[in-house]
């Protein structure tokens, strides 16, 4: 899939800005440190998140050692402990993520209540237009 197309068509810096007034001095967690997250840090403005770490299962044996983009690798068990107030899923299967999170991961921790939804999201008329043509 082409994603700087696909971030292009759902209007990505609009939204990040949108994220960054929301979220104005809110601890953020990026989950998901594959291609859809390289392309996003790569050709995108997120000064404006206060992004503390980003977070993704691959980092399991390296959280705290190495940075992805200049940000701290986490491990997903750091997410009961760790003092943060939103989590941003960046992955294609974004929904099936949050639901794991919130669930499996988060329940009955500290976090449990925390904020826990996509980064980036088609708009329901790009859904609509995804599934008629």
């Amino acid at each position: 899939m082409d994603y700087l197309g696909y971030y292009h068509k759902v209007g990505a810096q609009k939204q990040i800005d949108k994220l960054a007034r929301k979220y104005v001095g809110k601890r953020v967690i990026v989950y998901g440190a594959g291609i859809m997250s390289s392309l996003l840090f790569e050709n995108y403005d997120l000064s404006g998140l206060n992004i503390v770490g980003v977070c993704d299962k691959k980092f399991a044996d390296e959280s705290g050692n190495n940075s992805f983009f200049d940000y701290p690798m986490l491990d997903p068990e750091l997410l009961k402990t760790m003092d943060y107030d939103v989590i941003l899923v960046l992955l294609k299967m974004y929904n099936k993520v949050i639901e794991q999170i919130k669930y499996d991961m988060l329940m009955d921790t500290k976090n449990e209540s925390v904020e826990v939804r996509a980064f980036i999201e088609p708009s329901w008329l790009m859904c609509v237009k995804e599934i008629i043509f």
